[in-house]
C-alpha cells in the first residue's frame, strides 16, 4: 500500500454512523432537487400569481386551463405525432437491432458507432441539416426535383414544415437510432438454440424472426415503447423550429408558449404540467415492473448466440442497413456543413454562392466565445457531478440496508417521467420562490441538468454493481480499509468504463439541452444550444448552421475521446 493510500484510508474514514449521514444527504439532496419541483407543480396549480409574486389561491387557473381546446390540441399534436412516428421506427429499428445483433453482416461495430453518433448529433443540427434539404423553395433535393419536367413549380415536392415534415425529422434524430441501440444488446444475448429449432421444423429465416424471436422479445419491446411514450412529451426543439411557423403546436411549445406570452400564463402552464405528470406516472410505474420482471428469461448460463447466416443476401442487407445509418447520421451533418459556406442558406444558383464570412462573424462574435465557455463549463460540471451521484446513489441502493433506500429508488425514477420543460417549470418556481439568487446561474444549469439523466446514469450502474461481486469489498474492510478507501481503490477501478460512458452521456446531455434550461438560463449563462435556436428563430439561418457545426465537434470529440478510454460505445 502506497503513503498516499495509506493516508486516505486513515484520514478517509467513514464509520457505520457517518456512513448513514452520508447516504441521509444523498437522499435528502436527491429528492429535494426531483422532488421539491414537482411538489410545486402540484401546489401552485392552484396559485394565481406569477412566481415570486404574494400567493393568490384558487381553481382559476385549473377552470381556464381545462376549458382551452388549443391546450388539448397541442397534447393531441404530441400522442398523434408518437403514434406516427412509431408506425415506421418501430419495424425499421427491430430489422435493424436484428440485424446487426443476429446476423453475420460485416461492418457491426462500424454500423453501431454510427447509430449512436446519431444519437450524440444535436437535435437542432439534424433539424437544420434536414431543412438544408427538403425546405420547399430552398432545399437542395426540391430544388434538383423542380429541373424535372414533370414537376417545376416555384416549389418542390417536399415540404419539411407539415406534419410529415416533422414525422421525417423526427426519424432521422432519435426515433430510429435509440429504438435499435436499446434492442441491439437484448437480440445479441438471445439464446440460438429456439431459432435453430424453428429453422431445423423448416422455417425461413424471417418467418423464425417473426414467429420466434420477436414474441421473444417481447419484453425489451414493451419497456423501450413505454419509455417513448413518457419520453415523447419531451420534444421540444424540432416542433419551435418546425411546427410553430405553421401553427402546429406540442405540449412542450404550447408549455413555452404560455409561459412566454405577452402576459405569462403560468397557472395554465403548470396545469398542463400537472395533467402530464397524471399521464405519464403509470407508463413509467409500468416500465420499471416490467425492467425487474424475471418472468421472461431467455438468456442462462448454456445460452449460444450464433449468428444466422444470411448467405448471399448478406451483403445487399449490409449495404441497406449501411446506408440507414449514414442517412440518420452522416448527411445531416454534411448538409449543415455545407451550408456554413453558402452566402444565402439554400441558395446554389446564385452567383458565387461559397463565403467564409459567417464563420468570420460568429468565430470573432464575444457572444459565442462566452456561449462556447459557458456549454464546456456546464458540461464537465453535468459529467462529473453526475458520476459522482449516480455512483453514491447506485451504490446506495445495491450495496447497503438503507432504511430509506425504496424511496430512494422511486425518486431516481421520477426525473424519467418529466418532460424537461415540465421539470424546468417546477425548478422556476422553487427558484423564484426560496432560491431567486440561482436564478440564471450556471450552477443551477449544471444541477437541472444532472437531476434530469439521474434515472440513465443510475440504472447503468445499478446493473453493473449487481454483476460486480462484493468479495473484494469484503476482503478490503476485513484488512482495515475505510469505506472512502474501499470505494476509491475496489469499487471504482472495475467500474471506470461505466463511469466514463455516463460522464460522457453527461457531457453531451447537457451541452445540447434546450428543453430542460429555457426557461431558468439568462444571458450570462446561455448556451450554444440556445445560441443556436436564438439564431434560427431569428432567423439568421447561416450563423445558426455555424454553431451547429461546433456543437457537433464537440459531442462527437467527447464520444471519441470517450471511445479511446475503451468506452462500449459499440462491439470491439
Amino acid at each position: 500500500m502506497s503513503a498516499s493510500d495509506s493516508a486516505l484510508s486513515a484520514r478517509g474514514g467513514l464509520d457505520g454512523f457517518g456512513q448513514t449521514v452520508l447516504y441521509s444527504v444523498v437522499f435528502v439532496i436527491v429528492a429535494g432537487m426531483v422532488v421539491a419541483p414537482v411538489l410545486f407543480l402540484a401546489v401552485n396549480s392552484f396559485q394565481l400569481a406569477p412566481p415570486g409574486q404574494p400567493a393568490k389561491w384558487g381553481l382559476d387557473a385549473w377552470r381556464v386551463a381545462l376549458g382551452n381546446s388549443d391546450i388539448w390540441l397541442a397534447m393531441w399534436n404530441s400522442i398523434r405525432l408518437y403514434f406516427a412516428t412509431s408506425i415506421f421506427s418501430w419495424p425499421i429499428a427491430i430489422m435493424l437491432a436484428w440485424i446487426v445483433g443476429r446476423t453475420d453482416i460485416p461492418g457491426k461495430r462500424q454500423i453501431e458507432f454510427l447509430l449512436w453518433l446519431s444519437f450524440f448529433l444535436p437535435s437542432l443540427t439534424v433539424v437544420m441539416g434536414w431543412i438544408t434539404m427538403i425546405d420547399p423553395t430552398t432545399g437542395v433535393i426540391n430544388q434538383l426535383l423542380r429541373k424535372l419536367p414533370f414537376v417545376g413549380g416555384t416549389e418542390g415536392p417536399f415540404n419539411i414544415y407539415t406534419f410529415w415534415g416533422l414525422v421525417w425529422v423526427h426519424l432521422g434524430q432519435n426515433a430510429i437510432a435509440v429504438k435499435t441501440i436499446l434492442l441491439i444488446p437484448a437480440f445479441r444475448n438471445l439464446d440460438a438454440a429456439m431459432e435453430e429449432a424453428s429453422r431445423l421444423s423448416g422455417a425461413g429465416v424471417f418467418r423464425t424472426l417473426r414467429c420466434v424471436v420477436i414474441p421473444l422479445m417481447g419484453p425489451p419491446i414493451i419497456i423501450t415503447a413505454l419509455l417513448g411514450f413518457v419520453r415523447l412529451w419531451q420534444s421540444f426543439e424540432t416542433e419551435l423550429v418546425l411546427g410553430v411557423p405553421q401553427g402546429f403546436y406540442v405540449y412542450g411549445t404550447k408549455l413555452y408558449d404560455l409561459i412566454n406570452a405577452e402576459i405569462p400564463e403560468y397557472g395554465q402552464a403548470t396545469v398542463l404540467a400537472v395533467v402530464v405528470i397524471g399521464m405519464t406516472l403509470p407508463f413509467m410505474v409500468l416500465q420499471q415492473r416490467f425492467s425487474v420482471s424475471r418472468n421472461y428469461e431467455t438468456i442462462t448460463g448454456r445460452a449460444r448466440a450464433n449468428p444466422t447466416a444470411l448467405g448471399r443476401a448478406r451483403m445487399p442487407v449490409f449495404a441497406a442497413v449501411m446506408f440507414i445509418a449514414v442517412l440518420v447520421s452522416i448527411v445531416p451533418v454534411i448538409a449543415v456543413v455545407t451550408a456554413t459556406f453558402m452566402k444565402v442558406f439554400g441558395y446554389f444558383q446564385i452567383e458565387n454562392p461559397w463565403t467564409l464570412a459567417h464563420w468570420t462573424r460568429v468565430l470573432q462574435d464575444p457572444v459565442f466565445l462566452h456561449t462556447v465557455r459557458n456549454t464546456l463549463v456546464i458540461g464537465v460540471g453535468a459529467a462529473v457531478l453526475g458520476v459522482v451521484v449516480s455512483l453514491l446513489v447506485a451504490y446506495i441502493l445495491v450495496r447497503t440496508k438503507f432504511v430509506l433506500r425504496a424511496p430512494l429508488d422511486i425518486v431516481t425514477w421520477l426525473p424519467h417521467a418529466l418532460p424537461g420543460t415540465l421539470m424546468g417549470l417546477g425548478m422556476l418556481w422553487l427558484v423564484l420562490t426560496f432560491l431567486k439568487p440561482f436564478y440564471g446561474s450556471i450552477l443551477l444549469l449544471i444541477v437541472v441538468t444532472v437531476m434530469a439523466g439521474l434515472t440513465v446514469g443510475v440504472q447503468i450502474i445499478k446493473s453493473n454493481l449487481i454483476q460486480l461481486g462484493t468479495e473484494l469489498e469484503e476482503a478490503s474492510r476485513l484488512h482495515g480499509a475505510s469505506w472512502l478507501y474501499t470505494m476509491w481503490r475496489v469499487v471504482i477501478p472495475p467500474l471506470a468504463p461505466v463511469l466514463i460512458l455516463i460522464a460522457t452521456l453527461k457531457f453531451v446531455s447537457a451541452s445540447r439541452d434546450v428543453s430542460t434550461i429555457i426557461l431558468l438560463a439568462s444571458g450570462d449563462s446561455m448556451t450554444l444550444s440556445l445560441l443556436q435556436l436564438d439564431y434560427m428563430v431569428a432567423p439568421y439561418w447561416e450563423s445558426a448552421t455555424v454553431v451547429a457545426v461546433v456543437m457537433t465537434l464537440i459531442s462527437t470529440g467527447v464520444a471519441l475521446a470517450a471511445r479511446a478510454f475503451d468506452v462500449r460505445l459499440g462491439p470491439r
